[in-house]
């Protein structure tokens, strides 16, 4: 039989109430947290649940953001491609009337001032932004998809262009000469990536009528232009002594489409975990691409056949801007499915946030009447073994020092 010494005794009993103190700790501190977990240590396999619900949470709230910014994304673009709409109608319903029998040169003129407001108009919503960032720029959000600009190309007398600064002709030049069809340049620029010019200058489209303008010449009668292909023929020689004189200055305003690269790229953003969706519409698909009849030049037509008072072409611009028209519609099919989608996603993914939130309650959140209840009894066993220890440990020779 082994004897039980005092130091044993005294050893189990401080063991025993450091444990009972322990966990009336730890019951004090989930009561004044309101948490059950506090560190790994109290249940290494919820907190990793936890954890990993956390994660899934903070990305889900991404999702979140993403979801409410493309959703005002594609609600401002599709309010921008509506304005389109009303634009086109006004103009099919000024080309109708354009193309009216009754109707003489100076009432087409007046018509065609009205067809250049609103073509004006439509390059305004063509450069519409959401936050600063331009809507039908692709991936370049920061620069503007169009501008009208203050054209200038001058001719030299040796029947060539004159580049900028008024040097000695590139070989590469084009040369003009009676009903050919020369084209047109904007000297005023320098930056263009188009490699057809030497000088860095753009290659001009969509010139809008009435805008060109060259010394001493009558439009119709010394030359005439095309105004979508940026093109100008001569027809008489007067031009030939003009530029023998001097030089042919060409002024014009038009309508530039920025030539950078990253036009039609694709913004996108994640709706959910894993899945990535666009939500812009690519400039070529709204608007045609620079080489086709695009809305502008569908618009540009029909301003050319009133300029000229030259019915047929009129009647053919109608047909321009119907195609300009159904290609918006098009998108506009494109935005409005992309945004049921989204409302969709958003709605789906607000539900996975309250599951996964309530799960992450069932684990992290402390039941209170269940730890009151143990808070309670945890301070009983406490107050017992402290009352069970005054008599257990007896007085030693310490106590009467």
């Amino acid at each position: 039989m082994s004897r039980v010494t005092f130091s044993m005794v005294n050893d189990l009993v401080m063991r025993q109430l450091g444990k009972n103190q322990t966990k009336l700790s730890i019951l004090q501190e989930q009561l004044s947290s309101g948490k059950a977990l506090s560190r790994p240590s109290d249940n290494p396999i919820e907190v990793g649940n936890d954890l990993d619900l956390r994660a899934s949470l903070a990305h889900r709230a991404q999702n979140g953001r993403n979801n409410d910014n493309g959703s005002t994304y594609l609600t401002v673009l599709d309010s921008t491609m509506m304005g389109f709409d009303d634009l086109f109608q006004r103009t099919r319903e000024l080309a109708l009337q354009g193309a009216s029998d009754t109707l003489l040169a100076r009432d087409r003129q007046s018509v065609n001032d009205e067809v250049r407001q609103v073509l004006l108009q439509m390059v305004n919503l063509g450069n519409s932004s959401y936050k600063g960032d331009y809507l039908f720029s692709g991936t370049d959000t920061d620069k503007a998809p169009y501008s009208v600009l203050q054209g200038g190309m001058n001719i030299n007398l040796v029947g060539n262009e004159v580049p900028l600064g008024g040097v000695i002709p590139d070989p590469t030049d084009p040369t003009y000469a009676l009903n050919v069809p020369l084209k047109l340049y904007d000297r005023n620029i320098e930056d263009s990536i188009d490699p057809v010019s030497p000088y860095g200058n753009p290659a001009v489209r969509r010139i809008i009528p009435g805008t060109l303008e060259i010394n001493n010449l009558v439009e119709g009668t010394d030359f005439t232009v095309d105004y979508v292909k940026g093109e100008i023929t001569f027809l008489t020689p007067a031009a030939d002594a003009e530029a023998t004189a001097g030089t042919l200055d060409i002024n014009f305003d038009w309508i530039r489409r920025n030539e950078l690269l990253n036009t039609n790229g694709d913004i996108k953003r994640e709706i959910e975990p894993g899945i990535v969706m666009n939500i812009n519409v690519k400039a070529d698909d709204v608007f045609g691409d620079e080489l086709s009849m695009d809305t502008y030049s569908s618009v540009i037509s029909l301003m050319q056949g009133l300029h000229t008072n030259t019915q047929s072409e009129i009647e053919t611009s109608i047909t321009n801007v119907d195609d300009s028209l159904i290609r918006m519609l098009g998108q506009q099919a494109t935005v409005g499915a992309w945004s049921n989608r989204m409302t969709a996603t958003i709605g789906r993914n607000d539900e996975n946030i309250i599951i996964a939130t309530d799960l992450q309650s069932k684990i992290e959140d402390l039941d209170f009447a269940e730890a009151i209840s143990q808070f309670t009894m945890a301070d009983s066993v406490y107050q017992a073994s402290l009352k069970s220890a005054s008599k257990v440990l007896t007085n030693t020779l310490m106590d009467y020092l």
